[in-house]
């Protein structure tokens, strides 16, 4: 509105420097990759970043609000998968930002109940625990300690979250948990190999966050111990004998019935991500080269 404070800053600054304080802030944000015999890789990078940074929408009151990416314009809903992989690559990048990011997909983890859906900690594990593995991430990027300090509820709540998740087993001696859908699409598996990734990487993520920010030993062994297990079923329990050798499925069943051979993406998106690229490097990678366009079925 006229006469408001920003529009007068705007002003007395001039388009100029505005557009030139833009640039000097994009360009702090994305350095400057370079890969000569491959120039597209670099410019690649730099668009993606750039969509991811401004596909977050905000209030005027500075809150975040969505994420173009899955939200408005498209729709008045907001796809909190899609804004993960949006938030994804901006955990290292502007801090600011990010620690909004976390705080607001912490306040949003759990799935209410609706008429239609039945809602908690199961309905999407993967949303569940996307604040925790955004937090590791941006802890493992930036070592900023200070954060999880000035929040300091974040340690009880997030413990919480993690053993409710954990107590979701179907089976006590099989460390993989039940989701009901990704994000909007329902699953027909008991257990989903990305979704189970993403759980095994909140244990990790939160492990370290316990041991170096709040010198929790005891629960940093004990969520260390957990992910090891959850990892251990997983290679056990979701992979096969597959065209390029032993391979990743997108999901499985409890009572070992064969597998449906298809997938959406969600698990090769997951397994392809810097977070998880520890996990099992030989398997991962066939997965990903049977999930090329050449072999999937979706």
């Amino acid at each position: 509105m006229p006469g408001e404070p920003v529009i007068r800053e705007v002003s007395e600054k001039g388009s100029l420097e505005w557009l030139d304080e833009t640039w000097r802030y994009h360009r702090r944000l994305l350095g400057r990759m370079e890969t000569p015999a491959e120039p597209y890789i670099a410019e690649f990078r730099e668009r993606q970043i750039l969509e991811s940074l401004h596909s977050i929408a905000m209030s005027g009151s500075g809150q975040i609000a969505g994420s173009n990416w899955g939200s408005y314009p498209a729709t008045r809903q907001i796809w909190i998968k899609d804004m993960y992989y949006a938030s994804l690559p901006l955990m290292g990048l502007d801090a600011e930002l990010a620690r909004r990011l976390i705080l607001w997909f912490g306040a949003n983890d759990i799935r209410h109940p609706r008429e239609i859906v039945q809602g908690g900690i199961s309905h999407s594990v993967s949303l569940t625990v996307a604040s925790i593995i955004l937090a590791s991430l941006y802890y493992d990027q930036t070592a900023d300690q200070d954060f999880f300090l000035q929040n300091a509820d974040l340690k009880e709540r997030w413990t919480k979250l993690l053993h409710e998740v954990a107590a979701t087993r179907r089976n006590p001696d099989i460390w993989l948990f039940p989701t009901r859908f990704i994000s909007h699409g329902a699953l027909d598996c008991d257990y989903h190999t990305g979704s189970n990734v993403a759980v095994w990487r909140a244990f990790v993520g939160w492990s370290r966050i316990l041991g170096d920010v709040y010198g929790d030993a005891v629960g940093a062994a004990e969520w260390e111990h957990s992910a090891e297990r959850v990892k251990a079923d997983l290679l056990a329990r979701t992979t096969v004998d597959g065209p390029f050798g032993r391979q990743f499925l997108e999901g499985t069943y409890a009572d070992a019935r064969k597998p449906i051979q298809i997938a959406d993406g969600e698990d090769q998106t997951r397994l392809s991500c810097r977070s998880t690229a520890s996990f099992h490097r030989p398997i991962r990678c066939t997965g990903i080269r049977c999930s090329s366009p050449s072999r999937r079925r979706t």
